[in-house]
């Protein structure tokens, strides 16, 4: 019967496993896509073709090209709704996967904290084998940091609303549930914990 240290350290050999299976899987499953102001969105335009059809992939590419412009040009409303219409009509594409990593950063400037968040949470729902899963990650933990540090939420996605340490503890949790082995989840953990003790919740 094998020891209780033996026990331990296949165990812990299993986590590391799962951790580096974790950090790589997302990477190695699809090509990432590159932006040029001259030539637009870099896409594998025959695959897109087969998944959407040659029409419909033609309309996606320039919805995205067109928020990308905008985006660009600083009309940050234009270039969301321009990708909330590719996320719309074209939802399992890989356009889609970007249309909701670009449109995640853009409420997050504009510390539209919920909807940022939201949007980055599609990604991981919908397209975990996009190939920027890390960087999702950080920016998940990044807006539970905000509103830990007091930031408030939106109302009417303008005006500044009231602070909400509650939302904090559960973005904090969800990016956890997201990616259990990655470098924030001890953090993220901590700081949820740190929370709850301020609220005077210590079962929690």
């Amino acid at each position: 019967m094998p020891s209780t240290r033996t026990s331990f350290t296949s165990t812990a050999r299993l986590f590391a496993l799962l951790a580096l299976l974790a950090c790589l899987l997302p990477v190695q499953a699809a090509a990432g896509m590159e932006w040029d102001p001259d030539t637009g969105w870099s896409v594998n335009r025959e695959q897109l073709a087969e998944s959407l059809g040659e029409e419909e992939a033609r309309e996606a590419l320039d919805r995205m090209n067109q928020a990308r412009s905008a985006q660009e040009a600083g009309r940050s409303g234009s270039a969301i709704r321009h990708y909330r219409r590719v996320t719309r009509h074209h939802p399992g594409s890989v356009l889609a996967a970007e249309a909701h990593f670009q449109s995640g950063l853009l409420r997050k400037e504009r510390k539209q904290w919920n909807h940022a968040f939201n949007q980055f949470q599609a990604i991981i729902a919908n397209h975990p084998d996009y190939p920027g899963f890390d960087e999702v990650i950080r920016h998940q933990f990044e807006i539970a940091r905000s509103l830990q540090e007091g930031a408030r939420l939106r109302l009417f996605w303008r005006i500044p609303g009231f602070r909400s340490r509650e939302r904090a503890v559960e973005y904090f949790t969800q990016m956890v549930q997201n990616a259990p082995f990655s470098e924030e989840a001890p953090l993220a953990l901590l700081n949820a914990a740190d929370l709850q003790v301020r609220r005077k919740l210590l079962d929690e």
